[in-house]
């Protein structure tokens, strides 16, 4: 049976690492590109089934990659067009609709519902491939899981680890705890990279650095650090200098350093 070709553009490594865990037992190839060139590159070299793109990167904004497939429909060929973002406005997800996405998930995104939407988008005349697309979609989410709820106060560890499987992870407590260890490996270098935007005054680099972050710690069940993250990054929006942000960099910072 062929296997899927599907593009993900996403910039953040974390994030690219989910998408890959998650979408590892359906019959796809995928393909990571982490800038708007990267994903031209690749889109020029051949087919897709899916294209899975994020709206934020760091050279430009996804809606112009939508924009450049909706004027060249060779380019894009029969894929289908899953936008994969954080924060997306009502405004905006008509326009990415009207663009010719398929679909717009809002990340977080749940383990099962992207393994659904994919499995969905990727089902077409063949029956074996749809078979088999709609077997692994089931398989993501036959997982046990239960209801969690969070108590008020403060959350232990291990109650925001059991939340975090629960609400994200379909009940997969290995893929939470092998996403989680990777993940705070990676904070050393979105730290630097962050520390490395505010030395040179780049509000829109922190910016999105604060964007990527709270997606991450949200799915990892720091709830409070992605909270802050999310602060840094509507103070963001709005800044024009970077004096006015670096309080609320280094509160972000510490918490993120204290998950190790």
């Amino acid at each position: 049976m062929k296997r899927a070709r599907v593009l993900l553009v996403e910039d953040d490594a974390s994030i690219r690492r989910y998408v890959g865990m998650a979408l590892g037992d359906l019959p796809l190839d995928l393909v990571e590109a982490g800038t708007l060139l990267e994903a031209r590159l690749a889109l020029a070299g051949g087919s897709w089934a899916l294209l899975l793109i994020d709206l934020m990167l760091p050279d430009g904004s996804g809606l112009d990659l939508l924009a450049e497939l909706q004027a060249a429909p060779t380019l894009r060929g029969e894929a289908r067009i899953v936008v994969l973002s954080a924060g997306v406005s009502s405004d905006v997800r008509e326009r990415v609709m009207a663009l010719g996405a398929w679909q717009v998930l809002d990340k977080p995104v749940a383990l099962a519902a992207l393994v659904g939407c994919v499995a969905q988008a990727l089902a077409g005349p063949d029956p074996d491939s749809a078979a088999a697309a709609a077997a692994a979609a089931a398989a993501a989410a036959a997982a046990p899981s239960t209801e969690f709820t969070l108590p008020r106060g403060d959350v232990s560890p291990a109650m925001a680890r059991a939340a975090a499987i629960a609400a994200h992870f379909a009940g997969h407590a290995g893929l939470y705890d092998s996403f989680r260890a990777a993940s705070v490996a990676q904070f050393d270098a979105d730290v630097a990279e962050a520390d490395a935007a505010c030395l040179r005054s780049d509000v829109a680099a922190l910016r999105r650095q604060a964007h990527n972050l709270k997606t991450v710690l949200l799915l990892i069940g720091a709830e409070e650090a992605s909270a802050q993250a999310r602060a840094l990054e509507r103070a963001a929006a709005g800044a024009t200098a970077i004096t006015a942000l670096l309080p609320l960099w280094q509160t972000l910072r510490a918490a993120v350093r204290n998950l190790r």
